[in-house]
């Protein structure tokens, strides 16, 4: 169907990558799927059994450009290890109530993270030991080229705990998804004391800021979470949960190996994989916004079609305002996009919670 939100992620995100998810759509669902249902390999055309196949052939690609871009990130490793050392070393700088909120959020995140995600104690220690040096390279991506590596430090803690613990698939997917949670927050994080900075604002106040905020987040994301759950399921047709398919993925194969996944869908994964490697490598050089982006053709493979024509459809919009107007464009888009992605949202949390009631009457 169609959805303002879908087409405002669309007249945000840009021609490139709205076409490259149309590819991987087109590809995924109008070239291999009619094939799968016809060889047998898929019992049926609905969404979920197709969706089973299909998003191994896409987190293939995910994982494949990530492990490019991890290793074009080598460096970053061994500069996060110096910023870590300037830090201890520094004697300013943070307030002293601040390094006090850290202490007691590490302890309860063991607690918790033991208790609820059957990690264990040791489990969730290794996993905040493995936090600090992947939150670092992630701040240092952040701030030198305006990206965040998060998936790939939360696949790079997963391929971890599937040698630390291996056989084990929930606290495999726990683990990557402690570490990348961290890092998308320093991403976040930094950006938004960037922002504050550059407008004069105290950093000491943002970070308390910053902790009211998480802890009104918990309060409202904890419930909404489970409202959209209980009324829509996840990886269904309306909540495809991409990156969650994709740490589902890399749990699976670290923990069961090609072995475990449906007929020739290790197959799939690893020409994915290929594929998406390639691509990232060939994207370094000038061609770059000539090649379709891997990681927006793996999420077509996963979410329905409708999601790329409608992002297709949103972006082409916008490239045909700037055609008229840039400056206009540029200075509305934003505004426009962000109001359509909360009053969907918003909209969306009300049907879920009205499904809920109904059901439960």
């Amino acid at each position: 169907g169609m959805s303002p939100m879908l087409l405002a992620v669309g007249m945000m995100t840009g021609l490139q990558l709205a076409l490259s998810m149309l590819l991987g759509s087109g590809l995924a669902w109008g070239v291999l799927a009619p094939g799968l249902v016809d060889a047998g390999v898929v019992s049926s055309a609905a969404y979920e059994p197709l969706s089973s196949w299909l998003m191994w052939p896409g987190v293939g690609l995910m994982v494949g450009a990530a492990v490019v871009s991890l290793a074009a990130q080598a460096r970053d490793f061994l500069g996060a290890a110096k910023d870590l050392r300037s830090v201890g070393a520094s004697r300013g700088g943070l307030p002293r109530w601040s390094l006090w909120v850290a202490a007691v959020a590490c302890a309860l995140a063991v607690a918790l993270g033991g208790v609820l995600f059957g990690l264990g104690v040791p489990s969730m220690l290794l996993a905040l030991v493995l936090l600090v040096p992947l939150c670092a390279v992630c701040a240092r991506g952040a701030g030198q080229t305006d990206v965040s590596p998060v998936s790939q430090m939360g696949n790079l803690t997963q391929v971890v705990f599937g040698v630390v613990r291996p056989g084990e698939l929930s606290p495999n997917v726990a683990a990557g998804s402690v570490v990348a949670g961290a890092s998308a927050q320093v991403g976040v994080s930094l950006w938004s004391l960037k922002a504050g900075h550059l407008l004069g604002a105290s950093a000491s106040r943002q970070l308390a800021a910053q902790l009211v905020g998480v802890a009104v987040g918990a309060v409202v994301a904890v419930p909404a979470y489970l409202l959209l759950v209980n009324a829509y399921g996840l990886g269904t047709a309306v909540l495809p949960v991409p990156a969650a398919a994709q740490f589902r993925a890399v749990a699976e194969v670290s923990v069961r190996g090609l072995a475990g996944l449906p007929p020739y869908a290790g197959w799939g994964a690893l020409v994915g994989c290929a594929v998406g490697a390639l691509l990232t490598l060939a994207a370094r050089g000038r061609a770059a916004r000539w090649l379709p982006s891997p990681v927006a053709m793996g999420i077509g493979f996963i979410t329905p079609a409708y999601f790329a024509v409608t992002l297709c459809l949103g972006a082409g919009l916008a490239a045909l305002a700037r055609k008229w107007s840039a400056k206009t464009t540029d200075a509305h888009v934003p505004s426009l996009g962000s109001g359509a992605l909360v009053g969907e949202s918003l909209m969306g949390l009300l049907i879920a919670a009205t499904t809920a009631l109904s059901r439960s009457a």
